[in-house]
């Protein structure tokens, strides 16, 4: 169940960033920080951001459904999900610099 939940606040934090990125465009602020030729970029960054969180999503549904009950190797996936969603934290750190020197 903990796995299960960690899935889906990785696809929340990657759709608040996707949304975030969207409304920096939708409210015009994102001509004060990058070039207004570069908005493109941004853009598709943000709309393929919140296509990977409905995908994580998707697929967080299937493995509930899918999955089979083994205490041997429970522990062992446990353990490599710790390190696969430290991963995470590449996403939030250029977030956190971004909001601080805004």
């Amino acid at each position: 169940m903990k796995r299960n939940a960690r899935i889906k606040f990785s696809a929340l934090a990657l759709a608040v960033l996707g949304l975030f990125q969207l409304s920096l465009i939708w409210d015009g602020r994102l001509a004060d920080y990058v070039d207004p030729r570069q908005g493109i970029l941004v853009f598709l960054t943000g709309l393929g951001c919140v296509i990977l969180a409905q995908v994580v999503l998707s697929t967080a549904g299937k493995r509930s459904t899918n999955t089979v009950e083994n205490d041997g190797h429970k522990e062992d996936s446990d353990a490599e999900g710790s390190w696969k969603s430290a991963g995470l934290i590449w996403l939030v750190v250029p977030l956190m610099v971004f909001l601080l020197f805004r």
